[in-house]
């Protein structure tokens, strides 16, 4: 294991990077996502989300969700439905303060970039953004991403009634054969804070991204049956 401190050296690695891993504005993807987390306990779910069908409920715990499961989910879905739904679209030329990159740890296969995230155009998103730190791993021979860690480094306070005490993601990555794009295959969610004072507020989550179906966006797939 190498410790580098060059900082010009991670910047022209990471521009190869990025070169290598284009934003896919043209694609999109149906896949499916099999869930634990803390806001259904005990409940392995299994989603499946395609452009034609947006979000469905297939499975609880690997029995078909029952109509009362469906109903509770529509609410869920439609919230979902508006929210961004490409996995694929990871663009890290958006998610990395370039001046902030550089290169710390190095062995034959691997390089670790350290990194400081954009912040989103808000003021929560920068408050959030100012105190979190990233490390991105990325196999040499292609410079394709393994995994993706972003990490809250100290308490912060996204908006005055909610504070942040501990957030931390990670996101692993495998190649999609056929756009060749670097999908997520899995990631991990936990959050410890405070709203409005008194109510404590700790969710985790894991999730992993299964059959990937992704194409040209103007070759829209056939609907899928639920």
């Amino acid at each position: 294991l190498v410790v580098c401190s060059v900082h010009a050296l991670g910047d022209e690695r990471f521009a190869r990077f990025l070169d290598a891993n284009p934003a896919l504005e043209n694609t999109v993807c149906a896949y499916t996502t099999t869930a634990t987390s803390s806001q259904y306990p005990g409940e392995t779910r299994v989603d499946r989300f395609s452009p034609a069908n947006g979000w469905q409920l297939v499975s609880i715990n690997g029995e078909p969700p029952s109509p009362q499961a469906r109903a509770d989910y529509a609410g869920e879905a439609k919230q979902r439905n508006r929210d961004r739904q490409q996995p694929a679209d990871q663009d890290f030329s958006k998610m990395v303060h370039m001046d902030r990159v550089k290169v710390v740890e190095e062995d034959p296969a691997t390089l670790v970039f350290a990194f400081s995230p954009q912040a989103r155009d808000t003021t929560g998103g920068r408050a959030m953004a100012e105190k979190m730190a990233g490390t991105l791993t990325v196999a040499k021979d292609a410079f394709r991403p393994l995994k993706l860690v972003l990490e809250l480094q100290e308490p912060a306070a996204p908006v005055p009634t909610f504070k942040i005490q501990a957030f931390r993601q990670a996101m692993t990555f495998a190649v999609e054969p056929t756009t060749g794009a670097s999908l997520v295959a899995s990631m991990t969610f936990s959050m410890r804070g405070k709203a409005f004072v008194f109510r404590k507020m700790d969710n985790e989550a894991r999730i992993v991204f299964s059959d990937y179906d992704c194409r040209i966006a103007d070759k829209e797939p056939a609907e899928e049956q639920s």
